[in-house]
C-alpha cells in the first residue's frame, strides 16, 4: 500500500508526514491487500468561519476497482488526519461487511436450492 502525500498550497512538514502515514498504516493495516494507495491532500482553507481551517482528503484506491474519499476539517493537521484516517477504517469495514454478508446469502440460496433439488 503506497501513501502520497501532497498539497497545493503550503509546505508539509516531515513530522506531518509521519503522522499521516503512521496513523494511515495502522488504520487500514487489515485491508492493505485490498488497497493500492492511498492519496492524502492537505490544505489551508482560507476564511474558515468556525475556526477550522485545516483540510484533510483521503482518497482510498482499491486494487480491484472503485475509490473512497474521506474529507474531515480541523484546527490542526494531525487532529485531520487522524479523524479521516479513524472514518477510512470504519468505512472499509462497513464496505467489507457488506461483500461478506452479500457473499454469505448467496451461498446460503445456492445450498438451498441444491438441497431441495436433491432431495427429489
Amino acid at each position: 500500500m503506497k501513501i502520497n502525500i501532497w498539497s497545493n498550497n503550503l509546505k508539509i512538514t516531515d513530522r506531518v508526514k509521519f503522522v499521516a502515514e503512521r496513523r494511515l498504516n495502522f488504520a487500514l493495516h487489515a485491508f492493505k491487500n485490498k488497497i493500492r494507495d492511498v492519496d492524502v491532500f492537505l490544505t489551508d482553507l482560507k476564511g474558515a468561519q468556525d475556526g477550522r481551517s485545516r483540510l484533510c482528503r483521503l482518497t482510498i484506491n482499491f486494487k480491484s476497482s472503485g475509490h473512497i474519499i474521506v474529507n474531515d476539517h480541523e484546527k490542526r493537521f494531525a487532529m485531520a488526519i487522524t479523524k479521516a484516517a479513524e472514518r477510512v477504517k470504519m468505512t472499509m469495514s462497513r464496505k467489507m461487511d457488506k461483500k461478506r454478508d452479500i457473499r454469505s446469502a448467496r451461498q446460503a440460496k445456492l445450498a438451498q436450492q441444491y438441497n431441495t433439488s436433491s432431495s427429489m
